[in-house]
This record gives structure tokens, sequence and C-alpha cells, in this order.
């Protein structure tokens, strides 16, 4: 599978930790200069790279609060199982969402309701094949 890294896109890379420590590329931040650093990767086709700890249990407050901000933004987001970011989360509408379409296979829609869902879900999205 292609990144946005792939074709030059900026990547954003945002772990929160268990402690609900925030890094973006990899230095401390607050979660409330996280809007601001998002504008810089507006209209370059950029993406976030997420991961929080313990990906088979509910987010944090903290990284709900997180995605939301990105999901706000407009910022394409992939999700990782693993802090080094080899590991991500395949996208599977059909599974996730209950439907199947041109728009949802080309880019993850904006509905934050949505990502909490799968969020909140063990992470079987790993054994989908």
């Amino acid at each position: 599978m292609s990144s946005a890294k792939d074709f030059g896109a900026p990547v954003m890379k945002i772990v929160v930790r268990t402690d609900d420590n925030v890094l973006v590329d990899g230095a401390a931040v607050s979660p409330d200069a996280i809007p601001k650093m998002l504008e810089a990767i507006d209209g370059k086709e950029g993406c976030v790279w997420f991961y929080h700890a313990n990906p088979d249990h509910p987010p944090t407050a903290t990284a709900l609060r997180i995605m939301k901000m990105v999901i706000s933004a407009k910022r394409y987001l992939e999700l990782f199982t693993k802090e080094d970011f080899s590991e991500m989360i395949p996208h599977d509408p059909v599974l996730e969402h209950g439907r199947k379409d041109e728009a949802n296979q080309a880019v993850q829609h904006n509905d934050p309701s949505c990502h909490e869902l799968c969020l909140r879900t063990p992470r079987a999205s790993r054994d989908r094949g």
C-alpha cells in the first residue's frame, strides 16, 4: 500500500503514550499546539500517521481529542499499531463502516463519531488479511 510519503507529501507522525504525553515527529508537544501544526501540512496533500499506546484497548480522552483535531482539519489519517509506525491498520470500509463505494476506498472520510467507534473496538483489523 502506498502512502502520502511515497508521493512526496508531508507526513506528521503523532504518538500518544500511556501517560498521555504527546509527541509530534518525535518532539514533545502540548495537544493544544496540534491544530496550528496541522496548518503546516494544509494544502500540501499531507497526512497524519497516528499511534496511541495500548492499541488493543480504547484510546484515552487525549488520543480521541487529537484524532478529532486531525479529522476537523480534514487531514488524511492513518492508524498504526506500533509506535515506530511499522504496522499500519488497513482501512476497510466494508468491514468497519458497512458500505463499499469508490469515495470510501479512495480516502478515509472525516466523521469523528465513526473513527471513535473504530478505535473503541479491538484491533481485529490486523487479522483481516
